[in-house]
């Protein structure tokens, strides 16, 4: 079974993909990888579909926090992401984006999910975590 990119992931590589040029002519690689994540959620959901609808916002503004929960929304609604073929087109997607320098740093931002151990000691400490995380009391 193939590890599954999480829907977060999905929705922020489509993002920065939109953001390196996904949706110009100019890098040919992302783009034709991007359209082919919109063509297959088209030929899953039939034209006009809601997760597509909720893509073509966020590819108008980018930067919206309300757009990018609305296509969470929508793909975990329609269960895109479980999707095998979705799947790989977005591990498509991702390393097309690898292969630029821009697209590499975006995406090191938050697909870099490789375990770090952080020891901490003392009394009353506060720790901010984000993401999936284990403790091991020692």
């Amino acid at each position: 079974m193939m590890d599954l990119i999480s829907v977060p992931d999905i929705v922020e590589t489509l993002r920065v993909a939109i953001g390196s040029g996904a949706t110009e002519v100019a890098n040919s690689a992302v783009k034709s990888a991007f359209d082919a994540i919109k063509q297959k959620i088209t030929d899953l959901l039939g034209p006009d579909n809601p997760p597509n609808k909720a893509l073509e916002s966020l590819e108008q503004n980018p930067e919206s926090n309300g757009y990018k929960m609305v296509l969470e929304e929508e793909l975990k609604k329609h269960e895109i992401s479980d999707k095998e073929d979705i799947q790989t087109l977005i591990k498509e997607l991702i390393a097309a984006m690898q292969q630029t320098q821009t697209g590499k740093e975006q995406l090191a931002k938050f697909l870099n999910h490789d375990e770090t151990n952080i020891g901490v000691q003392g009394d009353n400490i506060t720790v901010n975590v984000s993401g999936d995380y284990n403790v091991k009391k020692t």
